[in-house]
């Protein structure tokens, strides 16, 4: 009957049109000259693989990719590299000066932190950034500056029209931040004084050009002469906007994304005093908000609907060697905070729901492991996915949110295996949900946690809608497998299966393959029973799969008669 009410469900919606798919921050770059790594969110958890790009992104960084998540470009504020590692045509010499040949042509890096954004348009990018034009004691004089993207040059490689195009010269800044317009198709660019009670503000219309600056005149209370440029940012759902200086505080703003104003000032005056690691990023909901504190010692939650703010403030996470650092909210709804330099452990940690109040958000420590100890992680990103605020009085061009459906499952208690957790991360404004969780139980909260009844494997659905359309995702998972069938893997950073699922073939993919000895490959099922044998050969090897029923499958390569690593796959029809 479950299955019966399910379908009816996802058949008496309206299918919206896939407009807006926007996975502009699905691969993200950083590292120095030998020590890159790579985060790819095509899959949840991100694959975490170690490309050697001779690269240096120290400070200052952007990966764009385009509405699919395929990698478009990536610049360090010096130069713009396309997909294959090469300098995409016009996309040497930025900010070509003093401070560029002081800094990129002896250090390779620019010397900002956050200094740049990148905002789509229908033949690629606009890519905006900050320049240094002298230090001093008041602050660190900037100018910002737009460059033009155009994708389809250079078959698909990229080729920038033109750079240095001035929007604001010879000023004190802080960085940059954007969201989406209501009327979901433009962007308004904020960016704070770093010495005046104001804010400058941009219109950015993709068919049409920039318009701005205006200047709005408000308390701005964390503006600070040290040249550090702190950090911005806007809520998800871009009706808040938050400002950091840790000498400072933070200053909370509400946001109106019809007129681009900032209102409603709350201030929490800093205890920190120190001006290093400056850090936010707000919970996927908006409503809590979480800061690297005590000099990057700890990370701290805040409560935006309490009043005021600093008394919400709650701890939440543990001491760890090093530093809790540069913060990014993922595609999968997770914070990543970077574990810092100096020496500090190669690592990411990890809020896993950020969502929740206080310790719930479930802060794990060196979650992430990284490939090396690599430099800062600066990314910025605004929320691509965010849609029109439909039946403002500024929803004018017919641009209507249609849900994409997206969600992630996660085991939060080893010793519970099948109690799973599942969180909703669709976008574009749904209004209603079901959860179809494979074994006769379903769910219409947008976030639920299902215990199943035993081990195995399960087809999830999620559908979600609104009064516009409706859309589904389904994926197969594995529940309550033994640990005995699913050993740790070994080598994953570097080692995957794809296509994962498969259906008549997979390939095995190793980064760096092993030298000076044959590789075996196994692939047993759940019941631990060798279903196939194989040799590995070179980078990648295909396998054929068409003959195996569905199910899970483990593949355990061997060498010398030591396990390498043990990787799931999942074969479905």
């Amino acid at each position: 009957m479950k299955k019966t009410i399910f379908a009816l469900f996802a058949l008496c919606l309206c299918q919206g049109p896939n407009l807006w798919a926007q996975k502009h921050d699905y691969i993200w770059l950083g590292g120095g000259y030998s020590k890159n790594f790579r985060l790819d969110f095509s899959q949840f958890p991100p694959r975490l693989s170690r490309p050697q790009l001779g690269y240096y992104f120290q400070r200052n960084n952007i990966s764009m990719s385009d509405a699919n998540g395929v990698l478009d470009f990536y610049s360090n504020g010096c130069s713009i590299r396309n997909r294959l590692d090469q300098t995409m045509e016009n996309g040497h010499n930025f900010n070509y000066d003093t401070i560029y040949k002081e800094y990129c042509e002896k250090a390779g890096v620019y010397p900002l932190r956050r200094g740049l954004l990148a905002l789509p348009n229908a033949k690629g990018y606009y890519f905006f950034y900050l320049s240094v034009t002298r230090f001093s004691n008041q602050c660190s004089v900037q100018d910002f500056l737009v460059a033009d993207i155009d994708m389809r040059q250079n078959g698909g490689l990229g080729k920038v029209l033109w750079k240095d195009s001035f929007l604001l010269k010879d000023v004190c800044l802080q960085d940059a931040s954007a969201t989406r317009h209501a009327n979901g198709r433009d962007w308004w660019i904020l960016l704070g004084s770093n010495n005046a009670p104001l804010y400058y503000r941009f219109l950015y219309q993709p068919d049409i050009g920039i318009q701005g600056p205006w200047i709005q005149r408000i308390e701005n209370p964390v503006f600070d002469a040290y040249y550090y440029n702190g950090w911005s940012l806007f809520s998800p759902d871009g009706t808040q906007y938050a400002s950091l200086m840790n000498r400072k505080g933070i200053a909370l703003y509400g946001f109106d994304r019809c007129t681009g104003l900032l209102s409603n000032m709350r201030f929490t005056p800093s205890t920190d005093g120190s001006p290093n690691t400056p850090s936010l990023a707000f919970s996927a909901d908006g409503r809590y908000l979480y800061q690297s504190w005590q000099q990057g010692e700890t990370v701290v939650q805040y409560d935006t609907w309490a009043n005021p703010m600093d008394q919400s403030r709650t701890v939440v996470s543990v001491p760890i060697k090093g530093l809790y650092q540069d913060m990014n909210m993922g595609p999968d709804g997770k914070i990543y905070i970077w574990c810092g330099s100096f020496g500090a452990d190669s690592c990411a940690s990890v809020i896993h729901f950020p969502n929740r109040k206080g310790g719930a958000c479930h802060l794990v420590e060196r979650a992430q492991p990284m490939p090396e100890r690599v430099s800062a992680f600066n990314l910025y990103y605004p929320n691509y996915r965010l849609g029109p605020i439909d039946g403002s009085p500024c929803d004018t061009l017919g641009v209507d949110n249609h849900p994409e459906a997206l969600w992630r499952h996660d085991l939060e208690d080893s010793t519970q295996p099948l109690r799973v957790t599942f969180t909703d991360l669709s976008y574009h404004a749904p209004s209603a949900w079901y959860w179809d969780f494979g074994d006769g139980g379903s769910s219409r909260d947008t976030s639920p946690v299902h215990a199943y009844a035993q081990a195995g494997t399960y087809r999830v659905c999620l559908v979600v809608q609104n009064p516009y359309a409706s859309d589904t995702l389904c994926k197969t998972i594995a529940v309550g497998l033994s640990p005995t069938l699913a050993p740790p893997e070994v080598w994953s950073s570097e080692v995957w299966l794809a296509p994962n699922p498969a259906d008549a073939f997979t390939a095995l993919h190793i980064e760096n393959p092993p030298l000076g000895g044959e590789v075996g490959l196994e692939l047993s099922n759940v019941l631990g029973r060798v279903c196939m044998e194989g040799c590995v050969s070179g980078q990648t090897t295909r396998f054929e799969t068409a003959h195996l029923p569905p199910g899970l499958y483990f593949a355990r390569a061997v060498c010398k008669g030591k396990t390498l690593f043990v990787k799931p796959l999942v074969i479905q029809r």
